[in-house]
């Protein structure tokens, strides 16, 4: 699988990494780049039961697009970033009844990203950032049988802050490692069935995070870049709700679950 020989390679850096970067713009005039690119991520999603144990799996390769946007002035850097991934996982486990079931997901993860960092002053300096960012993930649970799925679609913005690192430089590339904490903002997951009323759940936020290893190579105004990448979100399980049908009560609740997504990908960008 993607997610472990990545998360060996991010891991196994992480120790003998200096946290010094050189601008990217070192030795030219180019202050504005342009990010096109196309990615794959290893979807994982395990949620569980209040007493721990494991309820359900997902598992997914999802592809993926990537549009980003860099400004560079004095020592500072700005950042956009835009990635859409979309693609179908393996559900496996049961439902908050105890149903079992096995059936697939249809997945979309999309995120909007914004960063504000200095540039260090020398190559043996360190580069922080930080940043705003919104995650939305559309996941439709496919019904089975006497099963009735499910559209879950999870929404938060979050706030992040990062720092980066110079592994390796040679003439025209070198290696970055970039770690960043993620927390998510007021999380929110928005439920719609044909059984009952469209609701939504509030959900309690938990650090995330997330480390890559990107390489840069640089030719005149082109730029490449492949980034391994490894993110962890995890959240708590939510306050239970009534289920209501045509605003009646129905005396049943619901809960958002404890949940923990793992999910390294890599990522290959061109540059303008």
């Amino acid at each position: 699988m993607i997610r472990h020989w990545l998360a060996g390679a991010v891991f196994c850096t992480l120790p003998f990494a200096p946290l010094s970067q050189a601008s990217p713009s070192s030795g030219s005039d180019d202050r504005l780049v342009l990010w096109l690119g196309g990615s794959v991520l290893d979807f994982g999603y395990k949620e569980f039961t209040p007493d721990g144990d494991l309820s359900n799996r997902e598992d997914g390769i999802l592809p993926g697009a990537r549009l980003g946007l860099e400004y560079y002035w004095d020592d500072k850097r700005l950042t956009l970033d835009l990635t859409h991934h979309d693609g179908v996982a393996d559900y496996d486990g049961q439902t908050q009844s105890g149903t079992p079931l096995t059936t697939l997901t249809d997945e979309t993860i999309t995120h909007l990203n914004l960063t504000l960092g200095t540039m260090p002053d020398t190559i043996d300096g360190a580069s922080a950032y930080w940043g705003l960012g919104y995650r939305h993930w559309r996941r439709n649970i496919r019904s089975k049988g006497t099963v009735q799925g499910l559209l879950e679609t999870y929404m938060w913005p979050y706030v992040l802050l990062g720092l980066q690192g110079g592994v390796w430089r040679g003439d025209r590339s070198h290696l970055v490692l970039d770690g960043r904490l993620l927390y998510p903002v007021s999380p929110k997951m928005r439920i719609e069935s044909d059984s009952f009323d469209t609701m939504t759940l509030n959900q309690r936020s938990t650090l995330g995070l997330r480390l890559a290893l990107p390489w840069h190579a640089h030719w005149q105004r082109l730029r490449v870049e492949i980034e391994p990448a490894l993110e962890i979100w995890r959240l708590t399980r939510s306050a239970a709700k009534e289920i209501t049908v045509n605003g009646r009560a129905t005396g049943y609740i619901i809960y958002e679950p404890s949940s923990t997504t793992l999910q390294p990908g890599i990522t290959l960008s061109v540059g303008f």
